[in-house]
């Protein structure tokens, strides 16, 4: 079954076709669930593919639709864990050579300058640099012929659809208080809509407040 199909037997066909951003909450369910979840947690399904090195050329990479989830540096020995900072920081403080605070091979940081990542000191093509991150699943689910979300841990897939159809279900809802649709009906689906919520919060409490590893 599709994941628009499997959305659909949740808050219903209608309320589906009618919705027309269903694909941007979808999208928006996929990053919302993944942001709750533990790095450690996502780590375990990004295996060797979410891997990317960072070298001497161009010395960044673009974590534009990703998480980052780690970063390290290589320094002839070892893999060095590099430290997150803040891009003003890095600026005045890390890479900067009168500072006392300047990173080091043995000290490395790692900071966003826009949606570029760069590691300090700067990685060359022999101590490079290594990022895991998570690529949020993003498509036209709408008309896709996906049955899953390709990339993100099975277990969290019910709570995407939840979250998802809760997005959806609230958006109708609201174009149907506009339009002066029938009272009978729009209580009915605030009575799903409060179903939806606390099955969702039941479904996504399993992995936040669980601690899942």
């Amino acid at each position: 079954m599709t994941i628009a199909n499997k959305i659909k037997d949740i808050v219903g066909a209608d309320v589906f076709t009618n919705c027309a951003g269903a694909d941007d909450f979808i999208n928006g369910a996929v990053a919302e669930v993944a942001d709750l979840v533990s790095d450690e947690y996502l780590k375990k399904y990004q295996h060797g593919g979410a891997l990317e090195i960072v070298d001497a050329s161009p010395g960044f990479i673009s974590v534009s639709g990703k998480r980052v989830l780690d970063v390290h540096r290589e320094d002839s020995t070892y893999n060095r864990k590099c430290m997150r900072v803040s891009h003003m920081d890095a600026i005045s403080k890390y890479t900067d050579a009168n500072s006392s605070f300047k990173a080091t091979p043995l000290t490395p940081v790692w900071y966003l300058d826009g949606a570029n990542l760069k590691i300090f000191p700067a990685p060359d093509d022999t101590d490079r640099g290594i990022v895991c991150s998570f690529t949020y699943p993003t498509t036209a689910w709408s008309g896709s012929s996906d049955t899953s979300f390709v990339g993100m841990p099975p277990e969290l897939e019910q709570s995407v659809l939840l979250r998802a159809s809760l997005m959806i279900l609230q958006s109708y809802i609201s174009n149907a208080v506009q339009d002066d649709e029938d009272v009978e009906m729009q209580q009915m689906l605030n009575t799903q809509l409060e179903s939806l919520k606390a099955n969702y919060q039941s479904e996504i409490d399993r992995f936040v407040k669980g601690g899942a590893q």
